[in-house]
């Protein structure tokens, strides 16, 4: 595989407290990535850093070849690079489709003058946009619901709105937040089973952060832990769960 995502040394501070301390994780290409650790260990700073909401004191940051701290936030779906949240961020009011249609804003070109005049040309782009925002809802087993508000959607398959957000872009790295946060077990399962699918189906590359072990343990190729901001160990999913620093992070020792 190769690698696609390469964090290096990257040291995180919010006045006196260190958030990250001189972290390094990587993604190969076509992997399934788990990044987990105790509340507070820095799993979701990371991706704010990978994701330009914060930007890290020392450290680099390579996706694709390209030095992501030298990108502002909104342009890295054009770079392939794109992200969901622990809570889905969604909007309540508006249908399935046009939050999905949100994901697809920066995703292209920017608007142009017969976009602002509402010229032939500029109707059937927004129709392109249309039809692939409907595709990838069929990719997650939502186009049946694209019409719906979200807000009358239970939480598994708004988080599965949230996910198709995320990829109507195509990128071909997608940084997930506690993806299965509030579902229960028979939905974990199935966005666990959809995950694979996707990874499969549409060449897609995934980091995810996740307290849910059962679901790290079995999806993720790779797992990378966190500890008050420093890695602590990082293998196959059989490796860490036998790891004496991953045990007593956890678990804590005499």
């Amino acid at each position: 595989m190769d690698k696609l995502l390469s964090v290096q040394g990257v040291s995180l501070f919010f006045g006196g407290l260190c958030a990250l301390d001189g972290v390094s994780v990587d993604v190969q290409a076509g992997a399934i990535s788990g990044l987990i650790g105790p509340n507070g260990a820095g799993k979701t700073s990371l991706l704010n850093c990978i994701s330009r909401l914060y930007r890290p004191q020392q450290g680099e940051i390579w996706f694709a070849g390209a030095n992501l701290l030298l990108h502002p936030p909104h342009a890295l779906i054009g770079l392939g690079l794109a992200r969901t949240f622990q809570h889905t961020e969604l909007f309540g009011t508006m249908s399935v489709l046009d939050n999905v249609l949100v994901g697809l804003h920066g995703a292209g070109r920017p608007p142009t003058m017969a976009e602002a005049l509402g010229l032939p040309s500029a109707r059937r782009g927004a129709r392109e946009q249309c039809g692939r925002a409907l595709e990838t809802l069929d990719i997650v087993g939502l186009g049946h619901a694209a019409h719906d508000p979200v807000a009358s959607l239970p939480l598994g398959l708004q988080k599965r709105a949230g996910l198709a957000r995320a990829l109507a872009g195509r990128p071909r790295l997608v940084l997930l937040d506690e993806p299965a946060a509030g579902l229960n077990s028979s939905e974990k399962q199935e966005f666990t089973a959809l995950l694979r699918r996707l990874r499969a189906e549409i060449d897609l590359s995934i980091m995810l952060v996740e307290h849910d072990m059962d679901m790290v343990m079995t999806l993720c190729d790779h797992v990378t832990v966190l500890d008050f901001g420093r890695r602590i160990a990082e293998g196959p999913p059989a490796a860490i769960q036998q790891h004496p620093d991953v045990i007593a992070a956890y678990l804590g020792v005499d």
